[in-house]
């Protein structure tokens, strides 16, 4: 689950097996939680979608999450630009033949996006940016590098800077450290 606020606004994204399988659900308050929309539901695909993470900026909604609709998972991502009444398609970031998980991102001017990626053994960091609202997509950008697991980034603006932390174990696994 993820929630992004703006003012009165509250707008939460989660991932729910009603249907079956685990797909993203979407809901908003415009009153500060007094009252809130129907459910939407985001994603409708084979496999599973999780771990959704939620963004604002402007009047556009922007979202990433985890599909193992390929066989294994990949980072997704879909906005909304009218304050989550339509949702555009699904647009699949990552596309390698290990998983990718724990998806976090962020948005102002330009959308960023950091994930953890098992591609060379241990999961190491990567980073994705849309300068244009997320019609497009630079490259990946490998953030760490280290024989030990790097795992679980979160991803925030503050003003022009963007900052991302997350758990390292080079220090051995049970004196794992956040950088």
């Amino acid at each position: 689950k993820s929630v992004a606020t703006n003012g009165d606004n509250i707008h939460v994204v989660w991932h729910d097996t009603r249907n079956g399988s685990a797909e993203i659900y979407y809901r908003r308050s415009t009153n500060s939680g007094v009252s809130w929309t129907s459910d939407t539901r985001l994603t409708n695909a084979p496999g599973m979608s999780v771990a959704a993470s939620i963004a604002l900026y402007g009047g556009n909604i922007h979202v990433a999450f985890e599909s193992d609709r390929s066989g294994h998972f990949e980072i997704y991502y879909k906005e909304s630009s009218n304050n989550g009444t339509t949702w555009s398609a699904d647009v699949q970031l990552t596309n390698d033949a290990f998983d990718s998980y724990a998806v976090s991102i962020s948005a102002a001017v330009s959308v960023h996006i950091v994930w953890m990626d098992f591609r060379y053994g241990e999961p190491e960091i990567y980073y994705i940016r849309s300068t244009n609202g997320g019609a497009n997509w630079g490259a990946e950008t490998r953030l760490t590098n280290n024989t030990a697991a790097q795992k679980y980034p979160v991803i925030s603006m503050a003003g022009t800077g963007i900052h991302v932390v997350f758990e390292d174990e080079r220090n051995g696994h049970s004196n794992a450290e956040i950088y």
